[in-house]
């Protein structure tokens, strides 16, 4: 089925689904740094 939405909504969506995208990219990086810290304190021990 294909609906035809009006223009503001798609930029809308396209916001939103960019705000997405970032915040997402945000959180990996954030989640890589932690392993990383994790990951050396981990090599100190050995």
């Amino acid at each position: 089925i294909t609906v035809k939405l009006p223009r503001s909504v798609i930029l809308e969506l396209n916001r939103e689904t960019k705000k997405a995208y970032r915040q997402n990219e945000l959180v990996i990086t954030l989640t890589k740094n932690i392993l990383r810290k994790i990951d050396e304190k981990n090599n100190q021990g050995n």
